[in-house]
């Protein structure tokens, strides 16, 4: 049974690294299992059993079939550690869809308690609502463009008032998720 289990497993991560290959063919993707997890790690960062003899480097994109996961900060040989979103070292250029503003996503303190993080930097007359669809713009070369992130849950002013936040929830579950894509290399 646990044979068949971790061929299940890996038959559904195949399948869905094929799907993105065929809508992206450019992209170069490695699946990984997540390993490890540091119970002390608040923002809910992992370790994966792929690493420098797979082609993952630092800064690499981390994916799963439902959207973004995070990107990788450390690399062995046979093993790399992921930073997710969550955490506010992890900055994404993103974009709501509908409405085409622009901002940052990344970890915020409060938020990642819940699983969520935050759009900085969207205009004072955003037309975000909650429900609404961020995607990744592609600037800063490490995130792919058009890549699923979350929904807004809801949007309120900055402290300084001069800017827009929106909270993310994102698409997959960051807490519990057990098998990931690496993006190891695209061309926009």
């Amino acid at each position: 049974m646990v044979d068949y289990d971790l061929i299940r497993r890996e038959v559904e991560q195949l399948r869905q690294a094929w799907e993105i290959k065929e809508e992206f063919p450019d992209r170069q993707i490695v699946n990984a299992n997540v390993i490890g997890r540091d119970p002390l790690e608040k923002y809910y960062a992992f370790t994966i059993d792929k690493g420098s003899r797979h082609g993952i480097e630092v800064k690499d994109c981390v994916i799963t079939a439902n959207g973004i996961m995070g990107r990788v900060i450390e690399v062995g040989p046979n093993y790399a550690k992921v930073a997710t979103i969550l955490d506010p070292s992890v900055s994404v250029g993103c974009m709501v869809s509908r409405t085409g503003d622009i901002g940052l996503v990344g970890g915020d303190t409060e938020l990642s308690l819940n699983g969520q993080c935050a759009m900085t930097l969207l205009p004072r007359d955003t037309l975000a609502t909650a429900g609404d669809e961020v995607i990744t713009t592609g600037e800063g070369g490490v995130f792919p463009k058009q890549l699923a992130v979350g929904t807004v849950v809801e949007v309120r002013l900055e402290t300084s008032g001069k800017s827009m936040i929106a909270v993310i929830e994102p698409y997959e579950d960051i807490e519990k998720v057990t098998s990931v894509m690496v993006i190891t290399e695209f061309t926009e």
